[in-house]
């Protein structure tokens, strides 16, 4: 009789082989699987354990125990680096990153769809108003799908051309929604890579990793699983992916995973003239300091305030209240009002009360 996810989970509380550990765990069976798989979740707050389906009570409590040094140095990694993954408003002046690189979010007027467009003042994401009032995100995300698409296939050649022989089939490529739980896979039985859209928000030296790291699964006809081999297969088409897999574990928790928190509003406004901001820095985000009220998508066009050059002295007296003014310059004492008159610098003001400066 096949084994259940509840049997393994009482054999588990009996034998108390994980009883130290804090996290939420998950038992699955299957019938494919002829060996245990521990997979630690994003955070290092979930574990989920795949069983063979023939596997007896006391094989999967000993083998837990022979891998618990493993679940455990897995878990501490991934809490090491929980995710703090990026949260947008569809409001104009957002940032969404394309290969490492901020564009800013202009709302247009009615249904246009999403494109990135480079003008004088630096790159912006267009997109229409009434579209993403209607249909939130998921107008993005079909562009980051598309757009990394057409990336993919003009990058995929070179890396699997140092993987194969000359001649070798390159596997169907494309970018696609696939969850938040992976940034890529490979279908053996389609010979198919897809990348997740997520992925395209990575600096391009990562998501050209992850691209090479499925192309290296696809050398062999079921795919090739990790250990020795794959490394050095992986090396072959992108030196230092060992080392990029760890830099990815580091950067790849703080991208967008299309979680929203203001949706975009209808409007029939026309859209504000664009006005120049400072360059997006890809570490920092968007310098919302330089930002003017036209990119903030307001309906008004944005007027700087001239500077002006005040020629006249502004005078610093008390008010109606008797309230010591806090700048200005000092008025020149009155004749006749003796030691009445303030002096520039001259001790305490009346009252007591320390000059502030």
């Amino acid at each position: 009789m096949p084994t259940t996810p509840e049997q393994l989970v009482k054999a588990i509380s009996r034998a108390g082989a994980l009883d130290d550990f804090s996290f939420a765990l998950t038992i699955k069976v299957s019938a494919r699987r002829r060996t245990l798989g521990v997979t630690v979740e994003p955070g290092g707050q979930a574990v989920t354990i795949n069983a063979p389906e023939n596997i007896t009570d006391e094989e999967f409590v000993a083998a837990l125990r022979e891998l618990r040094p493993r679940i455990a140095a897995g878990v501490s990694r991934a809490r090491a680096v929980a995710p703090d993954f990026q949260v947008v408003d569809l409001v104009g002046g957002e940032g969404f990153r394309w290969l490492g690189h901020f564009a800013r979010l202009r709302l247009l007027p009615g249904r246009a769809p999403v494109d990135r467009v480079h003008t004088e003042h630096g790159w912006w994401l267009h997109a229409g108003r009434d579209l993403l009032a209607r249909e939130g995100a998921r107008p993005i995300i079909r562009w980051y799908c598309k757009a990394g698409t057409e990336w993919t296939r003009a990058e995929a050649p070179e890396l699997w051309a140092r993987l194969t022989p000359p001649g070798t089939p390159l596997p169907e490529l494309r970018v696609a929604d696939i969850g938040a739980r992976r940034w890529g896979k490979y279908e053996p039985a389609r010979h198919r890579v897809t990348l997740a859209w997520q992925t395209l928000q990575l600096p391009r030296s990562l998501a050209r990793y992850v691209l090479a790291h499925e192309l290296a699964h696809a050398t062999h006809p079921a795919g090739m699983p990790h250990g020795p081999e794959f490394w050095r297969t992986a090396e072959r088409a992108l030196p230092g992916a060992q080392q990029e897999q760890q830099r990815l574990a580091r950067e790849g928790g703080t991208v967008w995973m299309g979680e929203v928190r203001t949706p975009a509003s209808r409007s029939s406004a026309p859209a504000a003239p664009e006005a120049p901001v400072a360059a997006a820095d890809a570490t920092l985000g968007p310098d919302w300091a330089g930002m003017r009220p036209a990119d903030f998508d307001r309906e008004a066009a944005a007027v700087p305030e001239p500077l002006v050059d005040v020629q006249r002295p502004v005078p610093a007296v008390p008010d109606r209240c008797g309230t010591e003014a806090l700048f200005g310059e000092l008025p020149a004492a009155r004749p006749g009002r003796g030691r009445r008159g303030r002096q520039a610098g001259a001790g305490l003001p009346a009252g007591g009360t320390e000059p502030l400066f």
